[in-house]
């Protein structure tokens, strides 16, 4: 397992335990001693004016309370397992070391989808433009496009919902065009960011900066625990403590390299006033 798919892992098991601890909590207050106690009341009314009113009100605002705590609670934990259930699922992440070969396959598949589109269309002209009824035309569109009839006969139906009538594959294409620039853009600045050298190592009094492109992270490290005025300096500056790592970071590109010098730079001046 490469260190990519040990820190999607990871984040999937943390999600997992923030929705375990969230289901314990939403329990512990659906089952607390007030819900208990109010529910082996069996619906006793509040007595006015005796003296058991004023607890009794009181029990009662406590377990409503806890029930929404209960409530909420829940829905955290259903935030947090749809989050684990998402991991990976999101698209190709530039953290990914084969993220440029995942975008070139998609490129090819979006870019063969442009041209079976372009077909279509090419073929539906030459045969007279016909409707999405069905007719004779639809083989000869299904014959010099290359698709079998079966998607031709999605195609008309796709047709038959637009109250304009325009080539099978108009505003389609328009879509894919912009998708196939948006990823090929993508691919450009990750060839780039792989294609600059790792910047010159930076040291201080006790820490250092460091590159890591296999992991698209930029890190401080640190041969002491920090003082508050330099951990204030490294959040206001954007940078994460890492537990796993054991340093603090951000993504690896030219905010971060930039990030790092203004940080050395009032790291040093901190260094100075201590």
């Amino acid at each position: 397992m490469s260190d990519y798919e040990e820190r999607r892992e990871e984040r999937r098991e943390r999600y997992l335990e923030l929705a375990e601890k969230a289901r314990g909590e939403a329990a512990a207050r659906v089952g607390s001693r007030n819900v208990e106690t109010l529910r082996a009341m069996n619906g006793q009314p509040i007595l006015v004016g005796h003296h058991s009113e004023k607890r009794h009100r009181a029990l009662i605002r406590r377990a409503d309370n806890d029930m929404r705590a209960s409530v909420e609670a829940t829905r955290k934990a259903e935030h947090y397992e749809r989050k684990a259930a998402g991991v990976g699922k999101a698209g190709i992440s530039s953290d990914d070391p084969e993220a440029i070969s995942k975008l070139r396959e998609k490129l090819a598949g979006m870019e063969a989808s442009r041209e079976k589109m372009k077909r279509v269309n090419s073929a539906w002209r030459k045969v007279g433009k016909p409707g999405p009824e069905y007719s004779e035309a639809w083989v000869k569109i299904a014959e010099a496009a290359g698709i079998t009839a079966e998607v031709a006969g999605k195609i008309r139906v796709d047709m038959a919902r637009d109250f304009i009538a325009r080539a099978p594959f108009t505003y389609q294409l328009t879509n894919l065009g912009a998708n196939i620039k948006r990823v090929e853009a993508r691919i450009s600045a990750l060839e780039k960011k792989a294609a600059i050298p790792a910047a010159a190592l930076v040291e201080g009094n006790g820490w250092r900066v460091e590159e890591a492109p296999e992991d698209n992270r930029i890190r401080f490290y640190f041969d002491r625990r920090l003082s508050r005025e330099a951990c204030a300096v490294m959040r206001w500056n954007g940078w994460r403590w890492s537990p796993t790592v054991g340093a603090w970071q951000r993504h690896l590109n030219n905010a971060g390299r930039y990030s790092a010098e203004r940080v050395a730079r009032e790291l040093r001046k901190v260094e100075r006033d201590e």
